[in-house]
């Protein structure tokens, strides 16, 4: 798994782009702000954090909103303690932002959200940019409970979220979808090469019981031949060589998109 600089490089490798980078930003004044009636957690609630209490209750939750993500990476101690301030490169420098943590009625941490607001003035009139730079949620309540406390901040004219998911429901959680804008850097992401098939596709979790024999091609030949893709009720599946007849014939690169 990488990630590539120029397109055209790695395909010839036999990798594909796996995931995509997206951004948004939403108009506030014209997005009418948030539709009304959106479901939170009962009994939840949301403090803003210390730096500190970020790098120790950050990474469980992180890694367990990792899981429920396809394609999301690890995130190591290094990050944790570049985005929180503990380590300041000089190219990159620092301004603290602001965390804002959820917490369930049990006061389980289910959320966070970082965010920074610039000052900037019209004359008389407000022109704030609220920044997300990172956002966190392990259920949609807890999600439309932080997108409330970051739509409530005053003077804030526009909010632009760096990293979203392409497939992201914020915009139908606007009143006017409209506002939300796509940033045109939306571009691949990360790229992968599979290289051992029956490992691949017995990791990963299938949606309901299946059967596909797959002819792949493979410019190096680790993964070339035709392999029968079964799955089962249980979500579960493996992969074994075959000689059946193929139902589908492809190159490596496109089936580690796939």
């Amino acid at each position: 798994m990488l990630i590539a600089t120029e397109y055209p490089i790695y395909g010839r490798f036999g990798f594909g782009p796996a995931t995509r980078m997206a951004g948004l930003t939403v108009d506030v004044p014209r997005s009418g702000s948030l539709r009304p009636g959106l479901r939170t957690p009962v009994g939840g609630r949301i403090d803003f954090a210390t730096p500190e209490e970020v790098r120790e209750l950050g990474p469980d939750l992180y890694d367990r909103w990792r899981l429920t993500q396809p394609g999301a990476l690890s995130r190591p101690a290094a990050n944790w303690a570049m985005d929180t301030g503990e380590v300041v490169l000089p190219a990159r420098g620092w301004k603290e932002p602001f965390f804002a943590v959820h917490r369930d009625a049990a006061g389980v941490v289910t959320g966070l959200a970082v965010y920074r607001v610039d000052d900037k003035w019209i004359g008389m009139a407000p022109d704030s940019t609220l920044r997300v730079m990172d956002f966190l949620a392990l259920d949609r309540p807890t999600a439309n409970a932080l997108w409330q406390l970051i739509f409530s901040d005053d003077w804030v004219q526009r909010i632009e979220v760096e990293d979203i998911g392409p497939d992201d429901p914020l915009p139908l959680l606007l009143a006017n979808p409209r506002a939300a804008t796509p940033h045109v850097s939306q571009t691949d992401f990360t790229w992968l090469r599979l290289l051992d098939l029956p490992a691949a596709f017995a990791a990963r979790r299938y949606a309901g019981p299946g059967r596909v024999v797959l002819a792949v091609t493979d410019p190096h030949g680790w993964t070339s031949g035709s392999w029968l893709l079964e799955t089962t009720s249980d979500g579960t599946g493996r992969c074994t060589p075959t000689e059946s007849p193929a139902d589908l014939t492809l190159g490596v690169s496109e089936l580690s998109t796939l």
